[in-house]
């Protein structure tokens, strides 16, 4: 019975023995768990705000540790956190995670944080100037911008005066609009200034003052004058200029002031009208060409030689001059015959007859022109070229009037020349006996001629 017994507890442990769990437990193997992550953006300007989630899972447990690393040397322990990434640059952002059997899972990221360009000077000028106060971002200036963007989109394109080398893709696109909405209160600088004022004054009012360029009439203030040391100049008829030397600053006003001094009005010397007399009129009088010559010869240089005791001063100067274009006609006192007074000057129908009617050309006509306006270097030009070549006219004769007569006369229209000239031509004058008997050519208007 014994044996019988233990056969049996023999045959049921061999039996148990194929059984798993029923002698001894076996020990399960850990399963690793399994991680995705994953970004709202992976691409941005910075500073680059990102939110990160992960999907972790473990089938045999739990997941007990996050570990993130940004790749910038910060770390978070948070299952879905959010990180800035402040600096351009592209980072491997990694998350590490830990079961509750010690196993781990790793996945990774890349994230590109990109600089954002700065917004160029001349649009924010623009905004400012167009949609802003014209010089500053206003709270409105964001909104008109979009608003003028949306409707460039339309027939309605209202985008106002962009600068050159910009487009409208250039303004309309996020970061500008951005950059405009962030930035109310944002102004353009306004250079500091270069130039100031000078207030001038002068004793008597009312002279001529000129300083860099500008000109004014006393009591004024002249404006936009450039910064230093600038010297202004008093005018006015009858009195010697007056200078004022000033400091002009920068967005201010100076003062500035002149007492003028009323010309001497003294008598010409006789030894100066003697010397005019005998070197630039006919040896014993002043003629209607002596005070030319004497001008000509100042602006050249060229002064005969002056009397003991006078420099090129004495002659050169607006009195001196004046007085021998008023005094045609006086005479030395020493001389034996009378000159022609200023009275009985030849007219300008004696200087058309000294050439002659017929001859008369367009460059007569031009030379007296250019002596009427006072251009003497082209006058004499011209004169030098004059067929035939006159006396040279009288100053008080070169008149636009007697120009355009002359002119009228070199193409036969007679009418109009007496009409300018006040002479009294007729049209005998152009008959001009050519040797062939009762035959004669005569000058018509527009220089045609015809035998008669």
């Amino acid at each position: 019975m014994k044996g019988k017994s233990l056969g049996i507890i023999v045959a049921i442990l061999l039996i148990a023995s194929q059984i798993p769990g029923c002698i001894e437990k076996e020990t399960a193997k850990n399963v690793a768990p399994s991680i995705i992550i994953n970004a709202n953006v992976t691409t941005g300007y910075a500073p680059l705000k990102v939110a990160f989630t992960a999907n972790a899972t473990d089938p045999d447990g739990y997941i007990v540790n996050y570990t993130w690393d940004f790749g910038d040397g910060n770390i978070s322990y948070e299952q879905n956190p959010v990180h800035t990434f402040t600096k351009n640059n592209t980072y491997n952002v990694t998350l590490t995670i830990k079961d509750n059997n010690g196993s781990t899972a790793t996945d990774n990221i890349w994230i590109t944080s990109i600089e954002i360009p700065e917004i160029p000077l001349a649009l924010k000028v623009w905004a400012a100037e167009n949609y802003g106060d014209g010089r500053c971002i206003t709270e409105d200036t964001g909104d008109a911008v979009s608003l003028a963007c949306m409707l460039e989109e339309t027939s309605l394109g209202t985008l106002k005066n962009i600068p050159a080398g910009y487009t409208v893709s250039d303004i309309c696109n996020e970061r500008f609009i951005m950059w405009v909405y962030d930035n109310v209160g944002w102004c353009k600088e306004i250079p500091p200034p270069t130039t100031g004022s000078i207030h001038c004054t002068s004793t008597p009012t009312g002279a001529t003052v000129t300083v860099a360029g500008k000109t004014g009439t006393t009591p004024c203030t002249l404006t936009e004058i450039p910064a230093g040391l600038q010297t202004v100049t008093y005018s006015m008829e009858g009195y010697e200029d007056c200078t004022d030397t000033v400091i002009v600053t920068a967005g201010e006003t100076v003062e500035s002031a002149c007492t003028l001094t009323e010309k001497p009005t003294g008598e010409i010397p006789l030894e100066l009208k003697i010397w005019a007399t005998e070197n630039y009129g006919d040896g014993n009088c002043i003629t209607a060409e002596t005070g030319d010559a004497i001008g000509i010869a100042c602006m050249t240089d060229s002064l005969a030689p002056l009397p003991s005791g006078y420099t090129k001063d004495d002659i050169c100067n607006e009195d001196f001059l004046t007085w021998c274009y008023e005094n045609v006609g006086w005479y030395i006192p020493e001389a034996k015959m009378m000159c022609m007074s200023a009275s009985s000057s030849p007219t300008i129908c004696d200087w058309i007859d000294s050439i002659g009617l017929a001859s008369l050309t367009r460059h007569h006509a031009l030379y007296v022109y250019y002596l009427s306006e006072g251009w003497i270097w082209l006058a004499n030009i011209k004169y030098s070229t004059l067929v035939p070549k006159p006396d040279p006219l009288p100053t008080e004769l070169a008149t636009l009037d007697n120009a355009l007569g002359i002119y009228f006369y070199s193409k036969g229209w007679i009418v109009l020349g007496n009409m300018k000239t006040g002479c009294e031509y007729d049209l005998t004058v152009y008959f001009i006996d050519v040797g062939q008997g009762d035959s004669f050519l005569i000058k018509l208007p527009e220089k045609r001629y015809v035998m008669i």
